[in-house]
């Protein structure tokens, strides 16, 4: 029993499905931190997604007056036809 309570007590699983389980999250953990694995990603989506951002509201800025009033028509007819 001590050998159980000292296995929990440092983490260290004491059935095999909780070693291979174990073993599994330290294997999708190395996955995550291997460096350009997916921290690049991220970084590349966020750059794409606030590029995307600053692009709508630019374009934003330069509607006229006519094509806002247009824009603003369109989406009432289809909240009313919805």
């Amino acid at each position: 029993m001590k050998k159980i309570e000292t296995f929990e007590g440092k983490g260290i699983p004491s059935q095999p499905d909780e070693r291979i389980f174990r073993q599994k999250l330290e294997s999708i953990q190395r996955e995550i931190n291997k460096p350009n694995q997916y921290k690049g990603r991220i970084s590349e989506l966020s750059s794409r997604v606030r590029f995307e951002e600053q692009s709508v509201e630019d374009r934003m800025d330069t509607l006229d007056a006519e094509s806002l009033e247009k824009i603003t028509k369109v989406c009432k007819n289809i909240y009313i036809t919805r």
